[in-house]
C-alpha cells in the first residue's frame, strides 16, 4: 500500500504569500478610492485576511510600546486614536472593494445599501461572496 504524503515547502506556498499581499496592496493602498472597476472574489478574501494577519500582529507590539513608555492616560488615548483610525482605514477599503466586487458580478454598487435591508441582504451577501465574475460580453450587454 502506497501513502501519498504532500507536504506543503516554502516554495509552494510563495505564490500564495505573494498573492495575498497583492490583494492586500490592492484593496488598502492601491484602490482604496476606486468605485468604477471591478475586483475578484480572491482580492476581498485576501485582503480582509491579511489585514486581520496584520492588526492581530500589531497588537502585541503596540502593547509593548505603550506599557514601556508611556502613562496609562497616555497608552489609552493613543491607543484609541490608533483604534479608529486603522477602523476607518479598513471601512473604507471594505466599501471600495465590495462595490468593486458588486461591479464585478454584474450589480451596481448601489447594491451596497441592501446590506442593511432585512432579507435582501442575504442576497446581496450570496452576490458578494460568493457568485463568480460574470465576464466582459455578458456585463456590456447589461449595461446596455
Amino acid at each position: 500500500i502506497y501513502t501519498l504524503s504532500y507536504t506543503l515547502s516554502l516554495h509552494d506556498a510563495l505564490p500564495i504569500l505573494s498573492h495575498s499581499i497583492d490583494s492586500f496592496r490592492t484593496m488598502f493602498i492601491n484602490k482604496l478610492f476606486d468605485y468604477r472597476t471591478r475586483a475578484k472574489r480572491q482580492e476581498l478574501y485576501w485582503g480582509v485576511f491579511m489585514f486581520q494577519i496584520i492588526t492581530y500582529a500589531l497588537n502585541p507590539i503596540l502593547f509593548y510600546f505603550y506599557e514601556n513608555f508611556f502613562n496609562i492616560g497616555t497608552a489609552i488615548v493613543a491607543s484609541l486614536v490608533i483604534y479608529w483610525i486603522f477602523w476607518l482605514w479598513y471601512m473604507l477599503a471594505n466599501i471600495s472593494c465590495t462595490v468593486r466586487r458588486l461591479h464585478d458580478t454584474g450589480l451596481s454598487g448601489y447594491w451596497l445599501v441592501a446590506l442593511f435591508i432585512p432579507f435582501i441582504n442575504i442576497y446581496t451577501l450570496y452576490m458578494t461572496v460568493f457568485k463568480p465574475s460574470i465576464n466582459r460580453v455578458e456585463l456590456n450587454s447589461i449595461n446596455e
